[in-house]
Order: structure tokens, then C-alpha cells, then sequence
């Protein structure tokens, strides 16, 4: 897909971090877009900034955990434009935190948010794309979706999900003309602290791993960076996007080596865990008290 003059991308998670980025891109690109998030005003900020380069809009709040409501994101779209070519998958959430303490509340939440909406999207808009020959999945996962994360072990779960839905979905469909990205970034510089909870079993400790993560996504790249990439894959028809250079050989080791990778990988995420917290709090920057849960 070299040309993306006048194809219409629909964005999830538009509001912010990745998905702002990604969306801002493609209309420089030339797309006319659809933005999701899940309520209408976050989406105000991107929207007028898209317009100003001339290029269309429609906004479609939804919780894409819900069926019926990400068919309907699809069906706006199809109403709006007529068509879809591009559908990036972006919306995310966090969870953290000790297995045993996670409540059910938790999973259902980031399964919803993190992997249901992948799929109930994906099914809404793939009979589209069959019938025309063409079209563009992108999902937007994490180098945690290649190498877990102990302490945001739900979150690696659904990534691990999300990769696997890619990588399948990828030999189902390319023979059919239409394209599959999935992309692992690790740290970037958005909001995801604010659209997660942590379990450990203490407020303070669940406060801890919360100010770990800002301080690790505060350290990340530039989303823009991940934006231009993700762009340029959907152009080449390129199926894995990385954008930090140590993903690629960590994956590879974990494949050849796993047993040492489980090993080095638990020590590093606990010895990341402190040092970001630390870092945060030397900072003088606050808990995260308000989005933390604790049990």
C-alpha cells in the first residue's frame, strides 16, 4: 500500500501516546481517519490538528471491549467513507502485579481492552477487506508480548496474545492481498501509567510499581519515532516493527536459550523495577494513589 493518499485508516486509542502519533501521521500522509477512544472529548486535540492539513475526520467513542460497540467504530467508518483500507489496533491498558493477588476484575478488564478488542474489530472489518482484496491490519503490541515482564504479568499475557493474533492471522490472510503488522515497542514515552492498575499486595508497593512504570515510559522514545515506523511498515508490507535495538536479539535469545532468558529476564525486570522507582521518586514526582489498586 506505497500510496496512502485518500485511504481511510481507522485509529484506536487516538486520544494519546502511540495512537495519537499514528493517527497525526497518517493524515500528513494523506488519510482521511476515524479515531477511537473511549469517550469523544480526548479525541477533540488530535482531531483539530488532522483538519488543519485538510484532510477528513469522523470521531467514534467506544469501548472496544464490547462487541457490539467496536462493530459499530467499523460500521461509522463504512458510513462515513464508504470504505476502509487501514485498521491499526492501538488501544491499551496495564495491569501489574502478583499473581495470586490480580483479582478477576482485573483480567477480565485488560483482556477486554488489551486482546477482545483486537479480535471483535478485526471481525468486524475483515469481510470488508476479503471482498475488496485488499487492506492493512496493524497491532500494536509490546517487546513484552516477546519477552514477559514478571511484574506486569497480565499485561505480557494479553501481548503474548496479541503477537500470536498477528503472526496467525498474518498466514491467513497476506495470501488474499492483505497486510499484517504487529509491532513490539519497548519504553515510549506515553501516558499507559495513567491506564493501569498494580496489584503487590500493599498500597505502597502497588504505588511503588506504578511510579516504575511512569518512570520507564517517562525514559522511552518519542512516540512520533514508533508512528513513522509503524507508516513506513504499512507502505513495505513489513509484518514485525521494532523500535529499540535490543528487542530483536533479546527475542532471539529467548527462543534459543529460554531457560537462561526466564532467568536473566526476572532478575532484570526486578532490578528495573527499583532503579525506575527510585529514579521517579528522586524526581519529586508523585504516586500514582489515584490509578492504583491494592490486594
Amino acid at each position: 500500500m506505497k500510496d496512502l493518499r485518500d485511504r481511510v485508516a481507522v485509529v484506536t486509542g487516538a486520544a494519546g501516546g502511540i495512537g495519537r502519533a499514528i493517527a497525526l501521521e497518517l493524515g500528513r500522509a494523506g488519510c482521511r481517519l476515524v479515531l477511537n477512544d473511549l469517550t469523544e472529548s480526548p479525541l477533540d486535540g488530535p482531531a483539530r490538528e488532522i483538519r488543519r492539513t485538510g484532510r477528513a475526520v469522523v470521531l467514534a467513542p467506544a469501548d472496544l471491549a464490547n462487541a457490539a460497540e467496536a462493530t459499530g467504530v467499523i460500521r461509522t467508518a463504512m458510513e462515513a467513507f464508504g470504505r476502509i483500507d487501514i485498521l491499526i489496533n492501538n488501544a491499551g491498558v496495564g495491569v501489574g502485579g502478583r499473581m495470586e493477588r490480580i483479582p478477576h476484575e482485573a483480567w477480565e478488564w485488560i483482556m477486554g481492552v488489551n486482546l477482545w478488542a483486537h479480535i471483535h474489530t478485526v471481525r468486524a472489518v475483515l469481510p470488508h477487506f476479503v471482498e475488496r482484496g485488499e487492506g492493512h491490519l496493524v497491532h500494536v503490541a509490546s517487546a513484552a508480548g516477546l519477552v514477559a515482564m514478571g511484574s506486569m504479568l497480565p499485561y505480557s499475557v494479553t501481548k503474548f496474545a496479541v503477537v500470536g493474533l498477528a503472526e496467525a492471522l498474518a498466514q491467513q490472510v497476506r495470501p488474499l492481498g492483505i497486510g499484517v503488522t504487529v509491532v513490539c515497542p519497548a519504553n515510549v514515552k506515553t501516558p499507559i501509567a495513567e491506564a493501569s492498575r498494580c496489584h503487590f499486595g500493599s498500597p505502597e508497593k502497588s504505588d511503588e510499581a506504578l511510579d516504575a512504570v511512569r518512570a520507564f515510559a517517562d525514559a522511552g522514545i518519542a512516540p512520533e519515532r514508533v508512528a513513522r515506523k509503524v507508516v513506513q511498515a504499512i507502505r513495505k508490507d513489513r509484518f514485525f516493527v521494532s523500535t529499540h535495538g535490543f528487542v530483536r536479539p533479546f527475542a532471539v535469545a529467548r527462543a534459543l536459550f529460554p531457560d537462561t532468558t526466564v532467568r536473566v529476564a526476572g532478575w532484570l525486570d526486578r532490578r528495573m523495577m527499583g532503579y525506575y522507582t527510585r529514579r521517579w521518586r528522586r524526581a519529586g514526582r508523585g504516586t500514582g494513589e489515584a490509578h492504583t489498586a491494592a490486594g
